[in-house]
């Protein structure tokens, strides 16, 4: 006997006689009936199929109980009992803006939603680690210019912008340590200059100071500025063929403000000529100075000799043809 493609199900074949028909079409209903049966084993309302281990044979899952959910148990589809204390509710949250954190393993939390301009931060201290706070960066500042300084740990506060030539300085008497300031003592313009150049000699034949006839005046504008004195490289003539040397000091007034040295280690440039010849010194002296007043003031230099051997007149002239002496007032 013929079968069909699918099922099996048994049909008469071409050459069957009529008279077997009959039978041949009950064979096929009832092939056909079992299999409708497996397939649809339902009975109940809410009843469902799955695919059973037979081939072609479903078995049923009766409806489950009002609340329970569709699961997998050992491989096949399972009726079990919602987990609701293990699932996050609705009720948790309250307002718009609410979201869900943990408060502990397995433990879901409401965080409330915080206020305009806030931001969320972790924080270890809070029940869920998070917390909402002021976002200062973008709130502290109202100006162009203005900076954002330490307040204490933690925390921010705004440094309004300064004024104009004003410079950022460290002052822990005002709250931020910092502040906008002035400078002290001007900002370092050069206000003036005064410079005088010399075609004069002077002999020097003393261990004490004297006058080198190098001297120059400037009259400060302001109280507060300072006055760079730059000296330039000058020469010696050695007038006797012994070893000598000289030193020479800056003057305010009658004052002296600069010795570089005042010890033949320490003080001297020597020179040993066996004749008298001019030596160039490569000596330059620059200096600072505060006169801390507006009235005209002079500079000046000297010098001394210092000489070894033995006999008198070791002397030597100081000369100026090669010397300018150069004043600079630096202020505000």
């Amino acid at each position: 006997m013929a079968t069909t493609t699918n099922y099996g199900w048994t049909t008469p074949n071409d050459t069957d006689l009529v008279k077997d028909g009959a039978a041949a079409i009950r064979t096929l209903g009832s092939s056909v009936d079992t299999t409708t049966k497996n397939l649809n084993p339902s009975t109940t309302l809410g009843d469902i199929e799955y695919r059973s281990a037979t081939a072609n044979t479903n078995t049923r899952l009766g409806i489950g109980t009002t609340g329970q959910v569709l699961s997998v148990v050992a491989g096949v589809p399972a009726w079990a009992t919602s987990d609701d204390a293990n699932a996050i509710q609705n009720a948790i949250v309250d307002a718009k803006g609410d979201i869900v954190a943990a408060s502990a393993a397995d433990t879901p939390a409401r965080l409330a939603v915080g206020t305009d301009n806030q931001r969320l931060i972790a924080a270890s201290a809070e029940a869920t680690g998070l917390k909402y706070v002021s976002d200062t960066q973008n709130t502290v500042i109202d100006a162009e210019g203005d900076l954002l300084v330490g307040d204490a740990a933690d925390a921010l506060q705004r440094l309004a912008i300064g004024s104009n030539a004003q410079v950022l300085t460290v002052d822990t008497s005002v709250d931020g340590k910092i502040k906008w300031a002035t400078p002290a003592g001007g900002g370092g313009k050069v206000l003036q200059v005064v410079q005088g150049s010399y075609s004069t000699s002077t002999t020097i034949s003393t261990t004490t100071m004297t006058d080198t006839g190098l001297s120059l005046s400037i009259t400060p504008t302001s109280a507060t500025s300072k006055i760079l004195i730059l000296l330039n490289q000058q020469s010696l003539v050695e007038r006797t063929s012994n070893e000598m040397g000289w030193a020479m000091q800056i003057l305010r007034g009658a004052t002296a403000i600069f010795t570089p040295g005042s010890t033949n280690s320490g003080g001297y440039i020597y020179a040993n000529n066996a004749t008298q010849v001019a030596l160039a010194i490569p000596n330059a002296y620059t200096y600072l100075d505060s006169p801390a007043t507006t009235s005209s003031t002079t500079y000046k230099t000297q010098a001394r000799m210092q000489a070894t051997g033995t006999g008198a007149n070791y002397y030597a002239q100081y000369n100026n043809t090669t010397s300018i002496l150069t004043l600079l007032e630096i202020g505000a």
